[in-house]
């Protein structure tokens, strides 16, 4: 059984990965089993029964997002540009706009062990020149059918005549393209939160499978908005909120080097815990060194809300493996899906 006390000494919160300090407030689990007091979710003595949800609807009420989407009240939108900013000052030890949760944020910004796999050197580099890496390369091998092409075709009726088949008797001698196919907007939603457990060789495929899944869609032809967004129950009152950091809004020029720091290592625990940072302080709210707790999911999933007019990929809380090929067709259906609204 788990009993909450404070922690004697050093360790590690099996929750959210991060560092146990003496004196923090944790539940103990057993010999070696730890979790900061905010990261653990008591079960209930009296669990609700199970519902599973079918496409289209949700456990949470109000909502049709079948992992269990979450109200707009409850999410925090910010733009790339201004977050980049922020970061980019709070590298510089400008912490200002921090004034809940200072000593939360410099603890972001100064802790780079092994638990995020990445130096304070490439975190800066990263946001400043953008996210290189081999994990962003060979993205033309990533062609989901998205659109289909204009075909030319032979008919009774058409918009001009082929000569030489009417002169050879051919019933069907008027020709034509087919009407180009039309795709209606496209918000595209790639949700990234996990536990610190969580291997970076997972985290770096999901990353790159983003941005095959953005490229093939501009590729296409179709101007998205492509917001990342972070989540997970928040540290002040356990509800399930999210951040959504918008990195290219429909209509604007911009490639993927552009916001392509988050597509970075240092997109989630450095990047995405000031912007959970930033969303406590929207709300007057001081967010601890835990940044949060864990999210419900416990399944890859990619779809399509049609109530949201959003294509929406999801990370698991504890994922061991990324199934490319699985969201690449979950991906495929979710165009499709969207295709029908549109035509």
């Amino acid at each position: 059984m788990s009993k909450l006390m404070t922690a004697r000494y050093p360790g590690r919160c099996r929750e959210c990965g991060k560092r146990i300090n003496p004196g923090d407030e944790i539940y103990f689990h057993g010999k070696r089993h730890s979790s900061h007091a905010a990261c653990y979710s008591i079960p209930s003595p009296d669990p609700a029964p199970a519902v599973n949800p079918t496409p289209g609807s949700s456990t949470i009420p109000g909502s049709s997002d079948p992992a269990g989407s979450i109200p707009e009240s409850d999410r925090f939108v910010i733009e790339w540009p201004e977050l980049r900013s922020i970061i980019s000052r709070a590298f510089q030890g400008d912490f200002s706009p921090f004034t809940k949760s200072p000593n939360t944020a410099r603890g972001v910004m100064s802790d780079f062990g092994s638990f995020k796999g990445y130096s304070e050197a490439e975190a800066k580099d990263w946001l400043a020149n953008g996210y290189t890496d081999e994990a962003l390369q060979g993205l033309q091998d990533f062609t989901p059918p998205i659109r289909e092409k204009r075909k030319f075709v032979y008919g009774e009726e058409g918009d001009e005549i082929d000569l030489s088949a009417a002169w050879a008797g051919e019933d069907n001698f008027m020709t034509h393209w087919t009407k180009r196919e039309t795709i209606p907007g496209i918000s595209l939603e790639f949700f990234i939160a996990c536990a610190g457990m969580t291997s970076a060789r997972i985290v770096n495929e999901y990353e790159r499978w983003i941005a095959q899944a953005v490229q093939a869609i501009q590729s296409a032809g179709i101007d998205p908005e492509i917001s990342i967004v972070f989540g997970g129950r928040s540290d002040w009152d356990g509800i399930h909120r999210e951040e959504r950091v918008i990195v290219k809004r429909a209509g604007e020029a911009a490639d993927i080097l552009s916001w392509s720091a988050m597509l970075s290592p240092a997109c989630y625990r450095t990047y995405g815990f000031l912007a959970k940072i930033l969303h406590g302080e929207a709300r007057g709210k001081r967010v601890s060194s835990s940044i949060g707790r864990g999210t419900e999911y416990r399944d890859w999933k990619c779809y399509y809300d049609p109530e949201r007019g959003v294509i929406r990929s999801i990370i698991p809380w504890t994922p061991t493996e990324f199934p490319e090929l699985r969201m690449t067709d979950q991906l495929r259906l979710a165009i499709e899906e969207l295709r029908k609204g549109g035509n």
